[in-house]
């Protein structure tokens, strides 16, 4: 088996937010019950970089990788730590609204990643660093279009692999 470093990491969070994200957000949207709700018909996962332009749809979840150190390296196997990112775009006809959405987005992350490194769904270990959650402003699409903001959470994660 190939070592996977970063790319095998955000393969495993896509994974994870993809089988868990839907349900986090019901509970989320049952635990504000505001009327405000996060969960989507349908939601995008990229694990590439992307201009807005080139996203159809919205929520747009994305999982890349900022970084990768590589600790150890041996002739059996690597010890690497991985500074990655889970974000999203998301649009709101109001931006109030758009806002609380965001904060919500990024608890729904945070909580998926600390219950991912707890139940084991993750081969890849998180490393006790600050998880820093990052919010853009929040700007309108055309003059009279929804509002559209993005979020995203910092995190890294850690892995020895064997080599082939």
């Amino acid at each position: 088996m190939p070592l996977k470093l970063a790319e095998g990491l955000i393969d495993e969070v896509k994974a994870y937010l993809v089988a868990n994200l839907a349900a986090k957000l019901t509970a989320l949207d049952t635990e504000y019950a505001d009327g405000i709700t996060l969960t989507e018909p349908a939601i995008a996962f990229y694990v590439g970089e992307r201009s807005l332009d080139a996203i159809p749809q919205y929520p747009a979840v994305f999982i890349l990788a900022e970084q990768t150190t590589v600790e150890s390296w041996h002739a059996a196997f690597t010890d690497a730590s991985h500074r990655f990112i889970v974000g999203a775009f998301i649009l709101d006809q109001d931006s109030e609204t758009l806002g609380r959405r965001l904060y919500r987005w990024g608890r729904a992350f945070w909580e998926l990643l600390v219950e991912a490194r707890g139940d084991g769904g993750l081969t890849y270990h998180l490393v006790d660093v600050p998880i820093e959650i990052d919010f853009s402003p929040i700007g309108r699409q055309g003059p009279s279009g929804p509002f559209l903001a993005g979020l995203q959470v910092s995190a890294s994660a850690r892995k020895q692999e064997t080599k082939p």
